[in-house]
């Protein structure tokens, strides 16, 4: 396919190795304008007299180069407007349009290729788009009903882009988000005379000449610099100063040299002096400058670049990003560039999908790879062999495969040489994003192969399975071939003879054998369980021993799934929904966890809970070593008789002293009886005669005081 070829091709098409339908070699104007993570669509101008114009319709595909530098793109027609003058306007957008009709349901993330890979699996529909990033970014992002899959790559609070941040491109059904998709190429250019914006001159002339730096509080009043303004470094025939407060800066009173400094440090970083950049920049207004020659570097800035623009008005300069495009994909020229500070926002998502797309055949990303390969290779017709001498001398000692036959022009060039193999879409000198160097290096942004042998794999995020490649698997093995470890939909199982151990070695208390699983079932897994889903019975035995687990390495270990289990004879503890259960005889038992009173949900606690199967629960301590455990405190449920000791319904019973240590009992009521509640007054003898009767009573002061018949008071008189 030649690069200036615009070609139209079925809304069902999804490789675009063909022409399709044909060429639109009569278009009038094909104009592709694409934003920094915004808009991305086509515009043509079409006659009704040209060939296949009749094969123009909604939906169908427009094949066009969006700017000098990338492969042609898809582009889905949404309008075409009635004949003016024979002429109609047709408008397309991007094939990334598609996913405004793409449901996803809720799910959340704490990454971004979390977020990307979430997003795909929770799809309501097949979707054919891939997703990449080359950003390590850890936030939490969630999204709690169903969204369109455009609207949640940016464009609305809590989107991937909202949350994660970074820079958009998309390459037919291929999106990735870089961290920065431009580059500072060097270029700069020098704003003035025949490069002028009405919305940059209104930039230059509201900008800050300098700031007015101040301190003041109520008691030490204000503190101000004798010269009272910091000026910006430019030339400037205007004064516009901004009072600058930093009364938030210090609690004490700040010295003048410290107002200077931290003023000075205000204005480099917030750019005083320098105009926000806003500037379109026409090539063909341009073209017709005496002085073109001086802007033609433009030509080679990609979206999202970095250009230095200098003021020489105001003797300052400042960088800008290159925000928007608008090519011309007939003459395979920028119509125009704008320079500005960067935008977060995506294009409008499409909610009215009228017409369902249809589905491709499913088939293994292994058997889409090579058919794709063998599809550019042996569709990869034309294109320039040359022998070349790198350093200018007789003999050639690299051969070159390129788009052109001059080596100025070519974009699209593979350079072969004793360093290496190289692919560039930007020009003979590079960069080379696909490579095989001298050295045994690789370098590719995708590798697609069916088996891979490594001795080791480094990286960020190894993704397993998904979509057409199903249910991964990730196994670990032996030097004999026999499976240590098993990843998989079912959880986590490792074999008899795997170990968990920590490098800090220290003498921990032994903890015997168990059998034990980590599932994600929302179940409970027994051996009989295991033994159905096909895996054998010693496979999900883990040996842990004193010297394979230690207090430091538990308090490392972080297990998030929905159930831990553990299992020995008839008795099983499991860790689910925030509690620990417990079963014996496979019988629930009761568990200890956390809960909330019931109709206060703001009162909360610890909780011990007995089950209904379950008959008691104890607080036990063994006497000695190998000796049974004696119950010191006992809640019986329905009554019971061992060795001559009852334990009656509901109660709670005691097996050695109680020491209150001075603390009230309250509240007590006696088995046989309340007891007397009141108070009892009696009278003293106060002297007696010598034949031993009494000669005085005395009255009001001796009582005894009963609560339900326990004595809590009592008075008499001391003598």
């Amino acid at each position: 396919m030649v690069d200036t070829m615009i070609t139209l091709h079925e809304s069902t098409e999804m490789s675009f190795t063909t022409n399709g339908l044909g060429a639109l070699s009569d278009a009038i104007t094909c104009e592709v304008t694409e934003e920094r993570n915004g808009e991305f669509e086509l515009e043509m101008e079409y006659p009704v007299t040209g060939i296949r114009y009749k094969e123009l319709q909604l939906r169908r595909i427009i094949m066009a180069k969006p700017n000098p530098y990338s492969d042609p793109q898809p582009f889905r027609i949404y309008a075409i407007t009635k004949p003016i003058n024979g002429i109609v306007t047709i408008n397309a957008e991007h094939i990334s349009y598609d996913m405004s009709g793409y449901p996803v349901s809720a799910f959340a993330a704490d990454t971004v290729q979390n977020a990307f890979i979430n997003m795909k699996s929770a799809s309501a529909v097949d979707c054919p788009f891939s997703f990449s990033t080359d950003k390590i970014t850890t936030a939490n992002m969630t999204v709690l009903k169903p969204s369109s899959m455009r609207s949640l790559l940016g464009g609305v609070d809590g989107s991937i882009l909202d949350v994660y941040g970074g820079e958009y491109e998309f390459d037919k059904f291929n999106v990735k988000l870089w961290n920065k998709r431009g580059a500072d190429r060097g270029v700069s250019i020098r704003y003035g005379k025949n490069l002028t914006d009405l919305k940059q001159e209104e930039n230059c002339s509201s900008v800050y000449t300098g700031v007015y730096p101040f301190w003041y509080s109520e008691q030490e009043g204000l503190v101000q610099l004798n010269e009272k303004i910091v000026k910006a470094s430019g030339t400037y025939n205007f004064t516009r100063i901004y009072p600058l407060d930093l009364s938030q800066e210090w609690q004490e009173k700040p010295s003048q040299e410290q107002l200077r400094t931290r003023a000075n440090s205000y204005m480099k970083a917030n750019n005083i002096g320098v105009p926000a950049v806003s500037l379109t920049v026409s090539f063909a207004q341009l073209s017709q400058s005496s002085e073109y020659a001086k802007y033609a570097l433009l030509e080679d800035v990609h979206l999202c670049d970095t250009v230095g623009v200098e003021f020489s008005e105001l003797n300052v300069s400042a960088t800008a990003k290159c925000i928007k495009t608008i090519y011309d994909a007939i003459s395979n020229k920028y119509v125009s560039i704008e320079l500005g500070e960067s935008r977060t926002n995506l294009a409008s998502t499409i909610s009215d999908q009228k017409q369902a797309i249809s589905d491709t055949i499913t088939k293994t990303f292994m058997q889409q790879a090579i058919e794709n390969a063998t599809q550019l290779i042996s569709g990869g017709l034309g294109g320039f062999v040359i022998m070349h001498s790198s350093t200018g001398g007789k003999y050639p000692d690299e051969i070159l495969i390129m788009d052109t036959d001059d080596i100025a022009t070519a974009k699209k060039v593979w350079r072969w040489n004793k360093g290496g193999l190289g692919y560039s879409s930007t020009g003979y000198n590079g960069p080379f994003a696909l490579a095989m160097t001298q050295d045994g290096q690789i370098v590719a942004d995708f590798v697609k192969t069916g088996t891979m042998s490594a001795n080791r794999i480094n990286g960020g995020t190894l993704i397993l399975g998904g979509r057409n490649n199903s249910n991964g698997t990730a196994l670990i093995k032996d030097a004999d071939g026999n499976i240590l470890i098993r990843l998989d939909r079912d959880g986590i199982t490792l074999s008899e003879d795997v170990q968990i151990s920590y490098e800090n070695i220290s003498d921990a208390p032994s903890i015997p054998t168990k059998v034990s699983e980590l599932t994600n079932d929302n179940k409970y897994t027994t051996m009989s369980d295991v033994e159905k889903k096909g895996y054998q019975t010693k496979a999900n035995v883990t040996k842990i021993t004193k010297d394979t687990v230690t207090t430091t390495y538990v308090n490392a270990l972080d297990i998030t799934a929905k159930q831990v289990n553990c299992k020995s004879g008839s008795k099983e503890a499991n860790i689910n929904a925030g509690a620990s259960h417990y079963k014996y005889a496979d019988e629930y038992i009761g568990e200890i966890g956390t809960n909330s009173w019931a109709g206060d949900d703001n009162r909360r606690g610890l909780v011990f809970d007995l089950d209904e199967d379950g008959d008691y629960m104890t607080w036990a301590a063994q006497p000695k070593s190998g000796q049974n455990y004696l119950v010191k405190l006992l809640y019986e449920r329905n009554g019971y008789n061992s060795n001559g000791t009852t334990y009656d319904a509901d109660t709670i019973n005691l097996g050695c002293n109680v020491d209150m240590h001075y603390y009230k009992l309250k509240n007590v009521s006696w088995e046989n009886g309340g007891g007397i509640t009141g108070t009892m007054n009696f009278v003293q003898i106060d002297s007696m005669n010598s034949d031993g009767t009494a000669a005085r009573w005395r009255s009001g002061h001796a009582y005894l005081k009963f609560e339900r018949g326990v004595l809590i008071d009592a008075g008499w008189n001391d003598y």
